[in-house]
């Protein structure tokens, strides 16, 4: 560990420390708050937050990185303060129990199985309500696949991978599909489960980021702009559009708050002059308090910064730039790759959990594509 992060986790454990002592932390105002000092007795330090984020007044703070433990403390205290006010219960997605296709009967019993060709062993079943036989899901019937096949491919296509390079993955596995084939199961059940997931409000913080990133499609630059939690690094929203400079996020906002049920108190942006506007009509005021929109990140500020939205722009960079641009207005890929973010890939920064984890949604079972595919199909 360098010497930078063992200073940085120094000061969030002192930080957790002073927010853990009773008494320590005291409201003043709306966005102002006192924090005792450890060592002077009757001491006190004044943390503000404004659009520079949150600074404190503490010698450590003015001449340091922007980073104390008097800032952690308070920042615990509005972690603390909006998960009682905004959590909701966890939500568990597991594989459906098989149900009749013809009447919807729970009553249904195993009835042999059926050998095919392309598919392999095939489950039956037995409706006993309306004694009628079916078998696999009424969805996934039309493709010539079983659904643990169509989950390994898009498993392959949401790390990047070339249509031509999952074929070749997949025909090392004894399956022989073609390209359209596995183009047909990416543009039919990205969007089935896409439509699936969206029902379900993730528990967020208080602290939300906005960044783009530019890639090439329909043979010149587009800008994917997306909507993050901090805390947990979901992406609630997202949208693409041709230009950079007058762009008009505003719906982008309102989804983003409109899917977590609530709107945060900080919003973090760049520069970006056309932010301004939407994120005031957008949020506006919450729960008594009026947003506070930081604009102003500079590169000396260990706190205040846009580091979590960066992280996710340079990951999703190269599975753009694999693909060499698309030729669509509303790429699937891009809409695969988000979900695999939020719901399949884990990440160090979150000890190895994913953010739908972190926001209070488990999919149970190992593959979990092929437990949200089958859940998104019954």
């Amino acid at each position: 560990m360098s010497k930078s992060a063992t200073c940085l986790a120094t000061i969030k454990a002192a930080g957790n420390k002073v927010y853990e002592t009773s008494g320590q932390v005291l409201e003043s105002g709306p966005n102002k708050w006192y924090v005792y000092s450890q060592t002077l007795f009757a001491m006190a330090y004044v943390v503000v937050l404004n659009t520079k984020g949150l600074i404190c007044d503490c010698p450590q703070c003015e001449f340091g990185r922007g980073l104390c433990k008097h800032v952690v403390a308070v920042d615990l205290w509005l972690t603390k303060q909006w998960e009682s006010l905004y959590k909701k219960s966890t939500i568990n997605i597991c594989r459906p129990a098989v149900q009749c296709h013809h009447c919807g009967s729970l009553h249904v019993v195993r009835d042999g199985v059926r050998y095919t060709k392309r598919k392999g062993p095939i489950q039956k079943y037995l409706c006993k309500r309306c004694d009628r036989r079916f078998s696999g899901l009424p969805k996934l019937k039309k493709y010539h696949a079983i659904p643990e096949v169509i989950s390994d491919a898009l498993s392959l296509v949401s790390k990047g991978m070339s249509l031509r390079d999952v074929t070749d993955e997949m025909s090392r596995k004894g399956y022989r599909y073609h390209r359209p084939a596995i183009h047909r199961w990416t543009v039919a059940c990205c969007p089935l489960m896409n439509k699936y997931v969206v029902k379900f409000r993730p528990n967020t913080g208080y602290k939300w980021n906005c960044d783009e990133i530019c890639f090439r499609m329909s043979g010149g630059s587009s800008y994917l702009f997306a909507v993050m939690d901090n805390s947990s690094r979901f992406i609630l929203s997202h949208m693409i559009s041709p230009v950079k400079f007058g762009v008009k996020p505003l719906n982008m906002f309102r989804e983003a708050a409109y899917r977590a049920g609530a709107s945060p108190r900080v919003f973090i942006t760049d520069g970006l002059h056309d932010f301004c506007r939407p994120v005031k009509k957008a949020f506006g005021c919450r729960a008594g308090r009026r947003l506070v929109h930081v604009r102003e990140i500079h590169i000396r500020n260990e706190f205040n910064h846009n580091n979590i939205q960066e992280s996710f722009n340079g990951t999703i960079k190269p599975l753009l730039c694999k693909r060499g641009g698309f030729k669509t207005s509303n790429p699937v890929s891009i809409q695969m790759a988000i979900l695999a973010h939020n719901f399949f890939r884990s990440h160090m920064g979150l000890n190895g959990r994913t953010p739908a984890e972190m926001s209070g949604i488990f999919i149970e079972g190992n593959d979990k594509i092929l437990t949200l595919l089958e859940a998104a199909a019954a």
